[in-house]
């Protein structure tokens, strides 16, 4: 009975399931492999265009 439920579940949420360890797997492969998914260091700083405020953002190094 339970075994069904869980069944069940896995099918409503099959599309899910699939992108969810698509990603995870993608993931671990590069990471594993030593090429960088996320670089996380802090390399601009944003700054707001003083002169014109609804001109986008602006990025300086």
């Amino acid at each position: 009975m339970q075994t069904e439920k869980i069944m069940a579940f896995v099918r409503q949420n099959l599309f899910a399931f699939i992108l969810g360890f698509g990603v995870l797997g993608m993931f671990l492969f590069f990471n594993l492999s030593g090429r960088e998914c996320f670089n996380c260091e802090k390399t601009q700083t944003f700054k707001p265009d003083q002169r014109n405020r609804s001109s986008g953002i602006r990025f300086h190094k």
